[in-house]
């Protein structure tokens, strides 16, 4: 491959080197002819100003001269070698390959966007998250959408609690809860949230929504360990001791519903059952869920902030909720 550098105004007789040619020429018009074989010539025009150069003026791919020599200087040409307009021409494809490659990252990337199911949307907002932000988040949504499932199972383990509320669905009575505003406050309950509600669905005098107060509570505790915020931000500071009690208070909720009975000795609400039809651990396990949730984001806040946990060790029989 040879490229041609014709001054177009000013020729030189005599070979000069390279350096030379292009200082000699000042606020002149030069001419580089690429030819990548003997058939083809590429003619790009540039303007000089100062032995730099500015920029193309032109592209004529169909004009066409064939020359070949040493490099020098040769009828007004100056004569680049070969290997260095090979070199020329390879970094231009090489650049046009990485221009290529990012516009196919660019439109591959732009329909996972789309995909709501495969992750979240970039919001303006989230320049203000930090990662364990985003992760307290992601652990606050799991707790909730398996709350809203026990709530769902106990329900429908217990229809008649429902039918308590004045709802007209059992749907209608957890969308309550969990859709809309989530204020976790409600007149049935006496305004009662945390342990207190826990209690309430317990309580043999109480004749509301007992399904209702279980899970109100249980998820009004569980906010409470996130200061009462869905969205999180640099400006805010988990506890760790909060989630790690509000997993304890868990752990005890899960016992009394397991054990808690009336003066009948009468579950106040069915959930798990062991017969010989076969086992139902379902609400174990969601609960069991919620449970390793907070501990596991306690973990990792407290490793983040350098902050210590004071475990507690209870009976459960005689088990308190912690504060929150």
């Amino acid at each position: 491959m040879v490229a041609h550098w014709p001054v177009l105004h000013e020729v030189s007789s005599s070979p000069p080197a390279k350096a030379a040619a292009v200082r000699s020429v000042h606020r002149r018009v030069v001419e580089m002819r690429l030819m990548p074989d003997k058939h083809s010539v590429i003619c790009i025009r540039f303007k000089l100003d100062g032995g730099r150069f500015l920029r193309p003026l032109c592209h004529n791919p169909a004009y066409e001269e064939h020359s070949s020599g040493d490099p020098g200087c040769v009828g007004g040409r100056f004569v680049i070698g070969r290997e260095a307009a090979r070199r020329r021409v390879m970094n231009g494809m090489k650049r046009l390959v990485f221009a290529v490659a990012a516009l196919c990252l660019a439109g591959c990337a732009a329909p996972q966007a789309q995909q709501g199911a495969a992750g979240t949307d970039f919001q303006l907002s989230d320049l203000g998250k930090s990662d364990i932000d985003r992760v307290a988040e992601f652990h606050q949504q799991a707790a909730l959408a398996s709350l809203r499932i026990l709530m769902e199972k106990l329900y429908r383990r217990n229809p008649r609690e429902w039918r308590k509320g004045g709802q007209p669905s059992l749907a209608a009575s957890v969308s309550q809860v969990f859709d809309g505003r989530r204020r976790w406050r409600f007149p049935v309950l006496e305004g009662k949230t945390g342990a207190a509600c826990v209690h309430l669905a317990f309580d043999e005098h109480y004749h509301g929504d007992r399904v209702l107060a279980f899970i109100v509570g249980l998820a009004s505790m569980i906010m409470a360990s996130y200061n009462g915020k869905t969205a999180l931000y640099l400006v805010d500071e988990l506890d760790p001791q909060k989630l790690y009690n509000s997993a304890r208070n868990v752990e005890i909720a899960d016992w009394l519903l397991n054990h808690a009975r009336d003066r009948e000795g009468r579950p106040f609400l069915l959930s798990n059952a062991i017969s010989a039809a076969g086992k139902n651990l379902s609400f174990e396990r969601e609960i069991g869920k919620i449970i390793a949730d907070q501990d596991v984001l306690a973990r990792i806040v407290a490793d983040k902030t350098n902050r210590s946990i004071v475990h507690a060790i209870q009976s459960m029989a005689t088990a308190i909720f912690l504060p929150i």
